[in-house]
């Protein structure tokens, strides 16, 4: 299910929990009225196991991945505290803010993105119809045309070259996609990989990391056992190098360390970061703690979101004019103004 199904299930089951209603005939006619999908599907698996017997918290664990871990973690801790009104509500406020998250990322790499097709464009219409004229006009005045001229119109003439070498370029790439999906390695290398790229990946870093302070202080609000609240905002994260360093910082919790001390050379958060929540631990205040920590993180996000939309794609531009002007300059004209001297004498 997409983040914006699993939102709508919850407010559904939000809005029956806190009104009374019996949830098996609310989610019977919620189903009926809900078109093809995830959604209904998983809508329909939930009406087959409430009536037979099976808990609220066991229904959802049994939709497998259809569902995040966390979800059925904080249903089952609701339950058990007699809150489960309130985590319901805290899960939508959640989802909500971890999709405007995520759809403000999306929206600040939109435009760049679209600056950069276009410029690609530009150079291609210039590259496979301007310069093929100029290369006809050298030609049949036998010109000695420097290298980076005939570098030019060789790119010019083989198309079809160049394009098979841009896509031998861009397989690695694609490979790594692919296998970040089927093979754990290499979704840590694609991370590893993305994380050192030019604020982009400190944008995305500061994204999960806001994600993962925030998951983690609702499973610590509603009491959920420090080893499995760990566990669980780690399977949360999409980032692979974060989730199993959760798991050796759960591992450290059951064998009796401190917080402060699991996180620390943990690599999972930065020093400041397990610092701060050790001092909120020792205080009675992780939840607090952690809430200020993804708050500061969402603040970064905002600042570099703000910075990626104004100077990358002026950047772009600046680039791409830049290489117009050299394969204009010193391979087209600098062989015309020879030409235009030669004429004039």
């Amino acid at each position: 299910m997409s983040p914006d199904d699993v939102t709508a299930l919850n407010e559904q089951i939000a809005a029956m929990t806190r009104s009374g209603l019996p949830l098996d005939t609310g989610l019977e006619l919620l189903a009926a009225d809900m078109g093809r999908g995830n959604l209904k599907r998983v809508t329909t698996k939930l009406v087959g196991d409430l009536p037979s017997g099976i808990p609220l918290d066991a229904a959802f664990e049994r939709q497998g991945r259809q569902l995040p871990r966390y979800y059925s973690a904080l249903v089952a801790a609701g339950i058990r505290t007699g809150r489960l009104p309130e985590v319901l509500a805290t899960l939508s406020q959640y989802s909500i803010t971890m999709s405007q998250l995520r759809s403000t990322i999306v929206t600040a790499m939109i435009y760049p993105a679209i600056v950069l097709v276009f410029s690609f464009a530009l150079m291609g219409f210039m590259s496979f119809y301007i310069l093929p004229q100029f290369n006809a006009v050298y030609k049949e005045f036998g010109l000695n045309l420097p290298w980076i001229t005939q570098a030019a119109f060789a790119v010019a003439e083989h198309p079809l070259i160049v394009g098979i070498v841009l896509l031998a370029l861009l397989l690695p790439v694609v490979v790594l996609l692919i296998a970040s999906r089927l093979w754990p390695g290499a979704r840590r290398v694609s991370a590893r990989i993305l994380y050192r790229l030019p604020l982009i990946g400190t944008l995305v870093r500061s994204a999960r990391l806001a994600s993962f302070a925030e998951l983690l202080a609702i499973l610590v609000e509603y009491e959920v056992p420090m080893p499995e609240a760990f566990r669980t905002a780690g399977l949360a994260c999409p980032d692979p190098i974060m989730a199993s360093r959760a798991v050796l910082v759960a591992e450290d919790l059951e064998q009796g360390s401190t917080l402060a001390g699991s996180l620390t050379g943990r690599g999972l958060v930065p020093a400041w970061m397990a610092w701060m929540t050790g001092q909120g631990a020792r205080h009675g205040k992780l939840d607090d703690a952690l809430r200020q920590v993804a708050n500061v993180y969402r603040r970064q996000v905002d600042s570099r979101v703000a910075i990626l939309r104004s100077i990358l794609p002026s950047f772009i531009i600046i680039l791409v004019a830049c290489a117009l002007m050299v394969v204009f300059i010193l391979s087209v004209f600098a062989p015309l103004y020879q030409l235009l001297e030669g004429l004039s004498l």
